[in-house]
């Protein structure tokens, strides 16, 4: 990767970067699974809780180490998360991916330094987007997807970890928001009360326009979305606009 006047690495040109932060259960999940409807192969997912509760299931120390803090809602040191964010885009560099979808990492001032570092902020190929939701919307949810059995791997049922949670987010929001007006990125804040298809689609829309900033080509990848909520290609921009007309 080339360095920078600065001595900062530059992000490759050919790639995109689209990263995801906010609260606990504000509904980053659903915009991931269209973001891979959308764009296949072409888009590696770099997504933070996943990657830590597989390293929990398959390194006895690792678990040792940080289960508890874990448990109790607490952020994992950034020496230790941010070694494992770069290795998994790494391997999706590795396998010509364009997009990277970024779930998770960004949430301190250190990792947005460690991404201004690393050349993956620079503003024509990247979108930071906040997604912003009231405590309310986002205990609901929590409580909605325990419903579901779509957490099962979660056992932090208690609203003292959930407010410690929101409480650390709201610590660290400001020192993330210094950081990207340092590398000169505007983020996108996105409200998230909104409905979870309509917010997933406005993810959605900002990776197309990143992506395809000349529009959707008939070479762009069209998986089979039936079961998710996305607009169809034809009247998408339409589309697109309709829906940010009610979130901003």
């Amino acid at each position: 990767m080339a360095k920078s006047s600065n001595g900062t690495s530059e992000t490759p040109a050919d790639e995109c970067h689209v990263f995801k932060l906010g609260p606990v259960y504000v509904g980053k999940g659903l915009s991931g699974k269209m973001l891979k409807a959308r764009f296949g192969h072409h888009v590696h997912q770099i997504i933070i809780g996943d990657l830590v509760r597989s390293r929990l299931e398959d390194d006895l120390e690792f678990a040792k180490e940080f289960g508890l803090m874990l448990s109790n809602r607490d952020l994992l040191p950034d020496p230790v998360v941010t070694p494992m964010a770069r290795a998994c885009y790494e391997a999706g560099r590795s396998t010509g991916c364009s997009l990277f979808e970024w779930d998770g990492f960004g949430r301190t001032g250190m990792q947005i330094e460690s991404l201004i570092k690393w050349g993956f902020l620079n503003p024509l190929n990247t979108r930071c987007l906040i997604l912003e939701a009231d405590d309310e919307t986002c205990w609901q949810r929590y409580l909605h997807s325990l419903e579901n059995k779509t957490r099962k791997h979660r056992n932090d049922v208690s609203n003292a970890n959930f407010k410690k949670a929101m409480a650390l987010y709201k610590w660290h929001r400001p020192f993330v928001l210094e950081a990207l007006e340092t590398a000169g990125v505007k983020p996108v804040f996105i409200d998230a009360n909104q409905e979870l298809e309509t917010v997933a689609n406005l993810v959605v829309g900002h990776a197309l326009e990143l992506h395809y900033p000349l529009g959707w080509p008939k070479s762009a990848p069209r998986q089979k979305t039936s079961d998710l909520v996305t607009p169809e290609s034809v009247g998408f921009w339409t589309h697109l606009k309709g829906l940010r007309q009610t979130a901003f």
